[in-house]
């Protein structure tokens, strides 16, 4: 998925100290400081979480107004104004972010989409490289960079092609040698007879988005005999594409 300002929360809920919570100059705040920041964080958060973005974006603000040095406040208000599609104010945020925090893998990907969503795709892939460099194994500029590789028109088939055999290599081929030490086999081992289960999830699985039409292809197409088809829906939505996805899949949650 394209990592916009909703899909950051879970992210950011598991890292509040090692990621939002650090400031560059520690000597500005005593540590109760920045615990109150952490608190304050974590607030604004569960309430962005909700859709409350306007009583969110105030602690953030008041986070800034004492704290301006506190990188992530200025970060998580972005993502609010990316989910409200007001880029320009979301643009300036974390433009701000990163002057603080230029290493920031967060900060260079949420820039990226900004750049992203409003079509400066160039730009965009640059900032998910550049987010890549520091961070090799971070999921989602890589994620968004795949994504973003389908819209570049000078990247040839093999370039992207490349970049889906390097998310294989870094995301992929560990999962599967910790299934071969943990005594699970390859990834054909012990399915002899039995079928295959496939799980698709996204928050796209509807007909206003190109996904659901894609995936529906791509269902169509399965062999029922050796594959079975999960679908994990991130939307309540239920018009005509969704039921018919469901419709295709064994399994959907």
């Amino acid at each position: 998925d394209l990592c916009d300002g909703g899909n950051l929360i879970g992210n950011i809920l598991k890292g509040v100290r090692c990621v939002f919570g650090r400031v560059r100059s520690r000597s500005a705040m005593q540590s109760n400081g920045i615990e109150q920041i952490e608190r304050d964080l974590r607030t604004g958060i569960l309430l962005q979480e909700s859709g409350s973005f306007d009583q969110a974006a105030e602690i953030y603000k008041a986070v800034i107004a004492k704290y301006p040095e506190a990188y992530g406040a200025h970060q998580l208000l972005a993502t609010i104004e990316i989910s409200r599609e007001h880029y320009d104010l979301a643009e300036k945020a974390v433009r701000l972010a990163l002057e603080i925090e230029p290493q920031s893998v967060e900060c260079l990907n949420t820039l990226g989409t900004i750049c992203l969503s409003t079509a400066r795709h160039e730009e965009a892939l640059k900032l998910f490289r550049q987010a890549l460099l520091i961070d090799p194994l971070s999921l989602r500029p890589r994620s968004n960079l795949l994504f973003l590789s389908n819209l570049i028109p000078g990247m040839s088939r093999s370039e992207i092609f490349e970049e889906h055999c390097q998310w294989a290599r870094i995301h992929a081929d560990p999962l599967l040698e910790a299934r071969k030490e943990s005594g699970g086999g390859g990834a054909r081992s012990g399915y002899s007879g039995r079928r295959i289960r496939i799980g698709y999830v996204s928050s796209d699985l509807w007909g206003g988005h190109p996904i659901g039409h894609i995936l529906k292809a791509i269902l169509t197409r399965h062999n029922r005999d050796v594959f079975s088809i999960c679908c994990y829906n991130g939307t309540q939505t239920n018009d005509q594409l969704s039921r018919s996805l469901r419709d295709l899949a064994e399994i959907w949650r």
